[in-house]
């Protein structure tokens, strides 16, 4: 298939963005800071030109983005309400009357021709899919990346025209319009070219601050190979429009919540291990989320944090108390095998997303199960896989 050249795929979205009047930014169930703030920022923008827009993910944990300056909720699911549509064609009688009959299992509905008569094949029956007429993907490589935000509301998604933005060369190029550039070193930097295509230049701080925070975090402040002479070159038109570089590197790399460091604590404390499984893992109660502040949402804030300053482990797990029973969320290295470990314990679970450095997570959430109970089929699991 052939592209289209960088001016014609600029026309392509602007074109799209400005016939659009409500507008879907979807994101994956693995959700990174760098796919977060480019969303982020790509919402600004469109709400600055006057679009209704929605930003949604179904995934099971967000990271922490409290540094940017009015988020938007991202919405767990969208409304995937559908009206029926009859359409009855007057090719071969003219209406006259209408009226329906309701019963307790059936509607009948009465069209009264003014002469002529009314044919079977007149009549038809459709959908209407409002409310968005644009979706926008954000580091999604397929639909299904989307989880139930897509098999939720697949004749939308397939209804409707899609700009699709990643950076990975295993994208199937399911958009309308495929903005997929694999050399580019994080989705923010792409969602730059993307909002210069409707907007001349990057100029308001809180959207400059966001796509610099997204690439940032995506080339551990651009120590990561794949940042290229083009990536400087974005970072450095952001800062000269405003973005904070100090207050993304002390956000993302220097300053972490009290609130999470309590809970980190309370993780910490409560370390078990089982070297001869090479499996790490801990557990947080509705106390340790009552008395820090926290919710179970911040699971995975605590699980990276565990990651990254622990070693010598090919599976690190955390386990979380909630209202109706447990969640669980395992990490693990590329060669074990998650699914396998994961489907012992439960038959329905995320599936692996790769957010953690070089380990794959799943989460779990386990209704009616207790912590201790969970932390018995996980030993069981790992030990038999």
């Amino acid at each position: 298939m052939e592209q289209p050249t960088p001016i014609e795929l600029k026309r392509q979205i602007s074109e799209n963005v400005s016939r659009s009047r409500k507008i879907l930014i979807a994101l994956p169930t693995a959700v990174t800071i760098d796919r977060l703030c480019g969303a982020y920022a790509l919402h600004a923008v469109l709400k600055k030109l006057g679009k209704e827009v929605t930003l949604a993910s179904s995934a099971s944990f967000l990271p922490s983005a409290g540094f940017l300056s009015a988020m938007p909720e991202v919405q767990a699911n969208i409304s995937s309400d559908r009206t029926t549509v009859i359409q009855v064609t007057t090719a071969h009688a003219q209406l006259e009357e209408l009226s329906y009959e309701s019963g307790s299992d059936v509607v009948k509905i009465f069209l009264k021709p003014r002469d002529g008569q009314f044919l079977p094949e007149d009549v038809s029956v459709s959908y209407n899919t409002e409310p968005y007429d644009l979706i926008i993907t954000v580091g999604a490589h397929t639909l299904e990346d989307l989880g139930s935000l897509y098999t939720d509301n697949s004749p939308l998604f397939f209804e409707r025209p899609k700009i699709n933005i990643d950076d990975d060369p295993a994208n199937e190029y399911f958009g309308t319009v495929n903005v997929v550039e694999v050399t580019a070193a994080a989705v923010s930097e792409i969602i730059y070219s993307v909002i210069r295509s409707i907007e001349s230049a990057v100029t308001d701080e809180p959207i400059a601050t966001g796509l610099l925070a997204g690439i940032v975090a995506n080339t551990h402040s651009f120590q990561d190979p794949a940042t290229t002479p083009q990536t400087f070159t974005t970072a450095s038109d952001l800062i000269a429009n405003g973005a904070k570089q100090q207050d993304v590197i002390q956000h993302l790399f220097k300053t972490k919540e009290f609130s999470l460091l309590k809970l980190w604590g309370r993780a910490l404390a409560r370390i078990k291990t089982d070297t001869g499984h090479s499996l790490l893992y801990s557990q947080l109660t509705v106390a340790d989320f009552e008395k820090t502040g926290e919710t179970d949402e911040r699971m995975g804030d605590v699980l990276k944090e565990l990651l990254e300053n622990v070693s010598g482990f090919q599976s690190v797990a955390l386990m979380g108390e909630t209202s109706s029973g447990s969640k669980l969320m395992l990490a693990s290295l590329p060669h074990v095998r998650l699914e396998a470990i994961a489907a012992k314990i439960s038959e329905t679970f995320t599936p692996p997303v790769n957010i953690f450095g070089l380990y794959q997570v799943v989460a779990l959430n386990l209704s009616g199960v207790s912590l201790s109970q969970v932390e018995q089929l996980l030993v069981d699991a790992v030990k038999t896989t």
